[in-house]
């Protein structure tokens, strides 16, 4: 175990003593974080996995799960109110911290300037996205609403792979027609899984 892991079990171990005084803190732990995972699997799963997995009481179990909310916030303040996102690799780390470890599907669209500094981060769906021309027609709501030059979409699969699915083609291929309409260009779109991201348009090229 590193360090930084060593450091970052400790911190759990307080968290949960101090949300619950009366539990074990180490016993449950070692339940969230079985002999040879990651510590961050504790914080991807939800609150009712948690009680389920560990035996801790809602209100240690929905701390637990907060602390992803907070994780989010402090990466998106350490990269600044504007960060820029040029290519698959900086939307895919921004997007990470946005998306990694959330149980339902949600999809973003960052709109930039023409700089390719974010603008503004707009939620256009959240769950599944059957209604494709809904989940298009938000998207260049959005970025026409903040006079975008380019947008990157995101969205997440959770518990799943970051294989692009043919609707997620279709998308990605649909927005990216209907963005030029009002002056905008789509850079990318990349899906997160809790282990990794890919840009859907640089792996088609």
């Amino acid at each position: 175990m590193t360090e930084t892991e060593s450091r970052a079990r400790l911190a759990l171990e307080s968290l949960i003593a101090y949300a619950q005084p009366d539990a074990d803190a180490k016993t449950a732990v070692a339940a969230l974080y079985p002999e040879g995972s990651k510590l961050s699997r504790a914080f991807e799963l939800d609150a009712q996995d948690i009680m389920a997995e560990s035996g801790l009481s809602k209100t240690a179990a929905e701390a637990i799960d907060l602390t992803d909310e907070l994780a989010r916030y402090v990466y998106t303040m350490r990269q600044g109110k504007r960060p820029r996102l040029s290519d698959a690799e900086s939307a895919g780390e921004y997007f990470s911290a946005l998306l990694r470890g959330r149980h339902i599907e949600y999809c973003y669209a960052a709109c930039l300037d023409s700089e390719k500094r974010l603008i503004r981060t707009v939620q256009v769906a959240k769950g599944t996205f059957d209604a494709t021309d809904v989940y298009i027609r938000d998207v260049v709501k959005a970025a026409l609403s903040c006079g975008a030059r380019y947008a990157i979409l995101a969205h997440n699969h959770p518990g799943g792979t970051a294989k692009p699915s043919q609707e997620d083609k279709e998308i990605t291929l649909r927005t990216a027609e209907a963005l030029p309409l009002i002056g905008c260009e789509l850079l990318e779109h990349i899906i997160v899984t809790n282990n990794e991201y890919v840009g859907i348009l640089k792996t088609d090229r």
